[in-house]
């Protein structure tokens, strides 16, 4: 690393009493190794929202899943005048929801919509889990959902509604 630039990391560090982590993360599924599992297929990944086109945010991620997750059905959920070709060829579920009128405060009715709609797809696949993302986010670790498997296991969802 040059020397400047880890001076100026040093200072920041010292000062502001924290560490700098620096991670570097593929931005293409073509970096990306195919994982193989022997699992069944009983989760849903739902990725909620517009689509990123900036460097085609939203398509690698789901060619990452795909490679990473290979045992999970993914869903995209998105608004009806986004163009979805780029997906077609892809095997996955693709949602196209008509927006609500009403955005409601920080576009939570954008998200309750395309949400639901994403997670009524996944119970018709008749999964166990679904795990609910966004567009504009990324997971890279494919232990990811064994983990979320994992703490519902160690820390089960208590039943309190109507009996």
């Amino acid at each position: 690393m040059n020397k400047n630039i880890e001076k100026i990391i040093n200072f920041f560090e010292i000062r502001k009493k924290v560490f700098f982590t620096f991670h570097l993360r593929p931005a293409s599924s073509v970096f990306v190794n195919k994982k193989i599992e022997n699992q069944k297929k009983d989760t849903a990944i739902v990725m909620q929202g517009p689509i990123i086109k900036d460097r085609d945010f939203t398509l690698e991620t789901i060619k990452i899943y795909e490679k990473i997750f290979p045992n999970a059905y993914i869903i995209l959920s998105t608004w009806e005048d986004e163009d979805v070709s780029k997906f077609r060829d892809l095997s996955i579920e693709i949602v196209l929801n008509k927006k609500p009128e009403n955005p409601g405060v920080s576009n939570i009715n954008y998200q309750i919509v395309s949400t639901l709609n994403g997670i009524n797809v996944a119970k018709k696949l008749n999964v166990s889990y679904v795990l609910k993302t966004r567009t504009d986010q990324r997971i890279y670790n494919e232990k990811a959902i064994s983990y979320f498997k994992d703490l519902l296991e160690a820390f089960p969802i208590e039943n309190t509604g109507p009996k």
